[in-house]
Order: C-alpha cells, then sequence, then structure tokens
C-alpha cells in the first residue's frame, strides 16, 4: 500500500469541498437575510466605485470595506455556525464511521490510516480540526462576537496563518518520502492509496 500523492489529496478534497458547500448552503438558506445580505453587497460595489471614480480616499475605502465585511460576518452569523457543524460531522464523524473515507477520498480511492493499531476518532479530529479550516472558522466566528476590531485584526491573522498552514501541508505531501503533513503527523496518521499499483 503507497502513501497518496498530492494529486489524489487534492481531487478528493475538492470533491468534499463541493459537496459540504451545497449542503451547507441549503440548509443555511432559511437562516440567512436575504435582503440585508444583497443591502450590504449594493454597498460594497458602491464603495468600489466611488474610490474608482476618487470620490473617497483609500483610507475611506479601506475603513467602509472592513465594516461591510463585518457586517456581512455578522449577518450570516448562524449560516456559519451551522457549516461548522456540517464540517465536524462530515470530515470527523462521518469519516471515522467510513472507515476513513470521505465521499471525495472514496472516490480517488484513498483513505486515512492510523500509524498507530486503529483509527480512532481522536486522529480524526485531530488531523480534522486543522485541515479543513474548521478551528479557524470557530476562531472567526468568536471574533464577529467580540466586535469589529477583535474581527477585523484576528481574521486577517487568522486566515493568513491557515494559508500558511496549506502551503506547508502542501510542500510536505510533495516532497516527503511518507507523504504526510502536519495534519498527519497531529493526528498519526497517513493517506493510503488502495489501487494495486502494478
Amino acid at each position: 500500500m503507497r502513501n497518496a500523492y498530492l494529486i489524489e489529496r487534492f481531487g478528493a478534497y475538492i470533491i468534499d469541498i463541493i459537496i459540504i458547500s451545497m449542503v451547507a448552503s441549503i440548509i443555511g438558506i432559511p437562516f440567512n437575510n436575504t435582503k440585508n445580505t444583497e443591502k450590504l453587497s449594493k454597498e460594497a460595489n458602491q464603495i468600489v466605485l466611488d474610490y474608482k471614480d476618487q470620490k473617497i480616499d483609500a483610507k475611506t475605502y479601506v475603513n467602509k470595506a472592513l465594516d461591510i465585511n463585518y457586517d456581512v460576518s455578522r449577518e450570516t452569523g448562524t449560516s456559519s455556525v451551522l457549516s461548522i457543524i456540517i464540517y465536524v460531522l462530515y470530515f470527523i464523524v462521518f469519516q471515522f464511521y467510513n472507515d476513513g473515507q470521505t465521499i471525495g477520498k472514496k472516490l480517488f480511492k484513498i483513505k486515512i490510516k492510523s500509524k498507530g493499531k486503529e483509527l480512532t476518532m481522536n486522529n480524526i479530529l485531530f488531523r480534522n480540526i486543522f485541515n479543513n479550516s474548521i478551528l479557524c472558522n470557530i476562531i472567526i466566528c468568536i471574533l464577529v462576537l467580540i466586535g469589529r476590531n477583535a474581527y477585523i485584526y484576528g481574521y486577517f491573522t487568522v486566515t493568513a496563518l491557515q494559508s500558511l498552514y496549506v502551503v506547508v501541508c502542501a510542500l510536505m505531501i510533495s516532497f516527503r518520502k511518507d507523504s504526510r503533513s502536519i495534519s498527519d503527523f497531529i493526528g498519526n496518521t497517513e493517506v493510503v492509496s488502495l489501487r494495486s499499483d502494478k
């Protein structure tokens, strides 16, 4: 059994994200205030136009854009919490009870395997809390509740760290002989291919 390649893991992840995004969007519809979201979207477009037409300076543009970003996050707070719950149910619970596989992993014939005796819920939990932005999204939801300034500074810090994490993981999978990433070390796991390579 060989370790899964980056392209297999990435392909499986894309399929999983498409599935999860569709489910989260459908479930979140009743909780979103469409009128307010559309109003904020129009305000954001107007700010861009005002800046292009030099009606406002760069500082005003940035401040107004940050305010709108914060307001959008507040408006979509309930659906964000539901999305986190769906991510946990899919990437942790479903994957654990499905022998280390999501639908994407099944299609790409790869699975998570424990480096210990058998795959446990803790293995899946620890590797996926970082891997699928679950922790990142939880922190962002908390920052929205704290207030505008905490959200603005925290949001950029958290998303920058998450992006760095993804890049480092991709490099590790690509260049390490065992193809293990940070999340594999945290969860004491590896992702293996179920294909019989000839």
